[in-house]
């Protein structure tokens, strides 16, 4: 299993090379190199691998959003004062308390269940505009 994984770190990196140096991005280089590393052209992966692969997305977001987090500037994020604030966590609370309200409503919930209601709906369901206004 080892081996599967150097092999795959290792054509990763080399793929992104070759790929930035043609002009593409290295995203391309990396799915060309799990093609054919995969059980359809080559079959180099140990089956230890491909049976975990369903893991292996969760792994890259922790990693992805730890790279994120360390990557953060807190002099940067105190000069835009509270607009990160306001972005960050405002949206979130609103939704979360609305529908705690709504829940205690219709369902006849307690407060912190409907809170925990609304904070459970917010991290599930897709916020495109929202989201939009962090990538730029």
């Amino acid at each position: 299993m080892l081996a599967s994984v150097l092999w795959i770190l290792l054509m990763g990196f080399f793929s992104c090379q070759i790929a930035r140096r043609l002009g593409v991005p290295p995203l391309i280089g990396m799915i060309l190199v799990g093609i054919v590393l995969g059980p359809q052209v080559s079959d180099v992966l140990s089956p230890e691998v491909l049976k975990s692969a369903d893991n292996l997305p969760i792994v890259a977001v922790m990693i992805i959003l730890m790279k994120a987090g360390l990557g953060l500037d807190r002099e940067k994020l105190t000069q835009q004062g509270t607009v990160v604030l306001r972005l960050g966590v405002l949206p979130a609370a609103i939704e979360a308390i609305a529908i705690a309200f709504v829940a205690m409503l219709i369902f006849k919930f307690d407060f912190p269940t409907g809170l925990l209601l609304g904070c459970v709906t917010y991290a599930k369901e897709p916020n495109f505009s929202e989201k939009s206004v962090f990538i730029n």
